[in-house]
């Protein structure tokens, strides 16, 4: 018998899942995709413990979800220090005798130091090593889609396969609370805008100031109430926006940023958010908010927000170079746009199609 077949006969026994593990490294966004595969594993396996592993900034994300068990932050680069270590943090995950481990990476060094936790089976996208006892290629398609495919062949969920966060009460009534010290009441309408990304002056983002003419026209023309959420590193270029604006909207960067769990509060009962290709806005398709992303040196096809629920719109540039991020050699357009930001697709993305589009969505 082959080993995906062994693994396939060990997997479809319920009664051999007793503890599973999750492996994904990485930011906000790449936590939010693979919520999809944890709600199958948790349909699948309703009576096994689930613990999941992700990047360290990313570990609140989760928070409440249905079926884990323990959420382990992962802090670790590929320096050979760094290498040993994450071999001795998989070591102390032994105890644990988890029957399965499912490494959503496709760089094979996490199979590798992965197998030091010593899981009966291992599941992963395929790699080059084939350490692993079940693997797949992984899918060119919708991340939230492609993670989930790893699993999908031997597991079930009740539903479409969407990304999916949960929120308490106790957090929308402090959020709720939060925002009343800014003037915002409970019957007021909040459009989140989120200006900056991972990666500060990332080639993903739009020029800042243009959040200002949006902002001003949904604030004087019909009375939302909007708040740019960002880092405390965004305090100076919030301030500009803010300066560029004759009405005033809720600044929350530098020292009135918020935490990631005040974060996914104020996106549950937000109207819209608007953004580029980060983690917010993945956080509102998993929360069922309306989304307005814009996009062009990224993939929207890959990496881009994803809800079967017709809450995502795409806005881009024309320019047929775009999604270049993955392109090999650059095209012609990347001489110049490396240099300057907004890249050029991005800085082709006016304030008045956004207002054009978000009255559209608004008005759904």
């Amino acid at each position: 018998m082959k080993k995906s077949e062994k693994f396939l006969s060990f997997v479809q026994d319920k009664n051999n899942i007793k503890n599973v593990l999750v492996f994904r490294n990485g930011l906000l966004g790449d936590t939010v995709f693979i919520t999809s595969l944890l709600s199958r594993l948790n349909y699948t396996y309703p009576k096994a413990n689930i613990d999941v592993i992700v990047g360290k900034n990313s570990v609140e994300v989760l928070k409440y979800f249905p079926g884990i068990r323990k959420i382990i932050p992962f802090n670790y680069d590929f320096s050979m220090v760094s290498i040993l270590k994450q071999i001795g943090f998989f070591i102390s995950l032994i105890p644990a005798n988890y029957d399965l481990l499912v490494v959503l990476e496709v760089n094979p060094h996490y199979t590798i130091v992965g197998k030091f936790s010593f899981p009966k089976k291992i599941a992963s996208f395929a790699n080059p090593l084939g350490f692993s006892d079940y693997q797949i290629n992984r899918s060119k398609i919708k991340a939230t889609l492609a993670e989930a495919e790893l699993v999908k062949n031997w597991t079930h969920l009740d539903g479409k396969d969407k990304s999916v966060l949960f929120v308490s009460d106790e957090e929308k009534i402090n959020i709720r609370k939060h925002l009343k010290s800014y003037g915002v009441s409970e019957k007021d309408k909040i459009l989140f805008f989120n200006p900056s990304s991972s990666t500060q002056y990332s080639e993903k983002d739009w020029a800042f100031e243009n959040y200002a003419p949006v902002a001003n026209h949904f604030i004087t023309k019909h009375g939302y109430k909007v708040v740019f959420n960002g880092l405390k590193r965004d305090k100076q270029d919030f301030e500009k926006i803010a300066s560029m604006m004759h009405s005033k909207a809720i600044m929350l960067a530098g020292e009135n940023a918020i935490d990631v769990r005040s974060m996914v509060a104020l996106i549950s009962i937000s109207d819209l958010v608007l953004g580029v290709d980060t983690g917010p806005i993945h956080i509102a398709t998993a929360l069922d908010v309306q989304v307005l992303c814009l996009t062009g040196f990224t993939d929207a096809d890959e990496t881009g927000p994803y809800n079967p629920n017709n809450l995502v719109t795409i806005l881009k540039s024309d320019m047929p170079c775009i999604p270049c991020v993955h392109s090999n050699p650059k095209p012609a357009q990347w001489e110049i746009c490396k240099c300057t930001r907004p890249v050029e697709c991005m800085r082709r993305i006016t304030p008045e199609k956004v207002i054009l589009e978000i009255e559209k969505l608004l008005n759904k």
